[in-house]
């Protein structure tokens, strides 16, 4: 059994981005800035540089779509008509 996708903020945590402090403290900025993203969070307190927030996402994210892959629930998006009615 694969394991579920790892919050953005508990990746850092794991990379040795932030420690649990500042995890907090941003998880506590975000609630109180709605609809704010959790890298925006952390470099709005001057966590971490934004480029750094970048790659890490990137990261993040390409192994969160490798769990999806393992489990076998990634699904493509369907063609567009306009591209099937051509070939």
């Amino acid at each position: 059994m694969s394991m579920p996708a790892l919050p953005f903020g508990e990746y850092l945590v794991r990379r040795r981005m932030i420690d649990r402090f500042q995890l907090f403290e941003a998880l506590q900025f975000q609630a109180r800035h709605p609809g704010t993203l959790f890298g925006q969070c952390v470099v709005a307190l001057g966590f971490v540089e934004m480029r750094q927030v970048e790659l890490e996402l990137a990261a993040h994210t390409a192994q969160n779509e490798g769990r999806r892959l393992a489990r076998g629930t990634h699904e493509l998006p369907a063609m567009p008509d306009a591209v099937t009615e051509r070939h």
